[in-house]
């Protein structure tokens, strides 16, 4: 994650009125990034880790989807006309499968180690009721759309399994900079604040993730120096949507 996002995000989490926790003092042993306290207008308490998609373990990541296009190109399962990037909704649901297989343990380590770390604050923080929110920024990967990715974290919350118990929502948004492009009556370069809470939700936390959101994009439309319009669309509106780079024509076939 830059250090100069961190910085701009640690304002603004104190515009909202939260504050960042100090760093355990076991070597070692890494707490969240910040916490909301209790008040009259906040219900609850809630601790926030900050992950961004192009740290933890992003580079390994990449490697193994070149490799995984690479061959697909080479076996005849995906053909492109010259040389374009390859975006996930552009591909078979045969071809997506194989990247899920790719995709989904790099989220779950992303997921796995932000659970940790909200975990250890709860306890040290003496908060076990407190709610745990993962915020993940992106900050310049275009390969999947906003609900692609989000919808692939929300399976790791399956209540069957009951997994991540320290996790209650995860949200998903943009770095200034990066955005859509116009699609769906969203302008072009819009950004994005998306998220999914476990069931069942907490009317609390669910209040406090729509002023996130809502606040968040008041936030972001100043530091690009934009006109803030909050658009609610269509959740398969957005799938559709493009990167800001844009997208050649990718054909795939069936194996």
């Amino acid at each position: 994650m830059s250090q100069k996002f961190e910085a701009r995000f640690d304002e603004f989490i104190k515009e909202l009125g939260g504050e960042r926790i100090p760093p355990a003092s076991t070597q070692g042993e890494m707490r969240a990034d910040y916490i909301f306290r209790r008040s009259a207008t906040l219900l609850i308490d809630v601790i926030l880790e900050l992950k961004s998609l192009e740290e933890e373990g992003y580079d390994l990541y990449l490697a193994k989807a070149q490799a995984m296009a690479s061959e697909w190109i080479k076996t005849g399962r995906l053909i492109v006309v010259g040389q374009v990037p390859v975006n996930y909704r552009d591909l078979s649901p045969e071809l997506r499968s194989d990247w899920d297989n790719i995709l989904l343990p790099f989220a779950q380590n992303l997921v796995r180690k932000a659970n940790r770390q909200i975990k250890k604050t709860k306890a040290d923080l003496k908060l076990p009721d407190a709610k745990g929110v993962i915020l993940c920024v992106n900050e310049g990967n275009y390969a999947h759309f906003p609900t692609d990715f989000l919808t692939l974290v929300s399976r790791l919350f399956d209540p069957k399994r009951k997994q991540y118990t320290s996790t209650d929502s995860v949200e998903y948004f943009s770095a200034p900079g990066v955005g859509l492009a116009s699609v769906a009556g969203l302008p072009a370069g819009a950004g994005w604040f998306i998220g999914a809470q476990r069931e069942p939700k907490d009317p609390a936390l669910e209040t406090f993730r729509d002023n996130m959101r809502k606040r968040y994009g008041e936030w972001l439309a100043r530091e690009q120096g934009l006109i803030n319009r909050e658009h609610l669309v269509d959740p398969d509106a957005i799938h559709k949507a493009r990167p800001k780079l844009g997208v050649e024509v990718v054909k795939t076939i069936k194996k």
